[in-house]
């Protein structure tokens, strides 16, 4: 989904039907923190994440399920994996977390209020998807850095470790497609 061209979501389609949910990124931090709580059964967990749907719930709770997870992943197709090499494999095993919304969250309202101005706090409203752009804006690269590794032309660096590490973030970020702007400005005759 291309977040500069089209309307955020307000809906989950559930078997070719739309329902709607709620969107609101206290919500959707509320729902993550619910999944994480030991103290929960399954069926409890069950329960509290289809109240997500704001009027009715969809008949299939798998796929029900499935949708919610997807949005708060901002999933909007299945993807097939790729294949992964062994060594991949021990890496991305069982990631550690890298922050958590309880025990950050005095940080993460300062982030925001310091990159972006925006109160978290006494904000009355902010769509998940869009709370969740900024939010990773602010833990991974900015777009500088994004643009910068792409370009990166790592063959000139001579420690072998570090191109390493270089190219693993350059293909973290690759782009599927590689057309320069004066290419598009071509398509035309222009």
């Amino acid at each position: 989904m291309n977040l500069l061209t089209t309307a955020l979501p307000d809906t989950i389609t559930v078997d070719g039907r739309e329902y709607a949910i709620h969107t609101d990124f206290r919500d959707w931090i509320r729902f993550c923190e619910m999944l994480l709580d030991e103290d929960l059964k399954e069926e409890e967990k069950v329960y509290i994440a289809l109240m997500m749907y704001t009027e009715e719930q969809p008949d299939n709770i798998q796929l029900a399920l499935k949708g919610l997870t997807d949005f708060y992943l901002m999933a909007e197709e299945v993807v097939e994996p790729k294949e992964v090499t062994e060594s991949e494999e021990v890496e991305h095993e069982n990631p550690k977390p890298i922050y958590d919304w309880t025990v950050d969250s005095a940080y993460i309202v300062g982030a925001f209020q310091k990159e972006y101005g925006i109160d978290l706090i006494n904000i009355e409203y902010m769509h998940w998807w869009r709370f969740k752009a900024l939010f990773t804006s602010i833990i991974e690269f900015d777009l500088g850095e994004r643009i910068g590794y792409r370009a990166l032309d790592t063959s000139k660096i001579k420690d072998k470790d570090e191109r390493k590490r270089l190219d693993r973030i350059k293909k973290s970020l690759m782009l599927k497609t590689n057309v320069s702007d004066e290419e598009i400005g071509g398509v035309f005759g222009g």
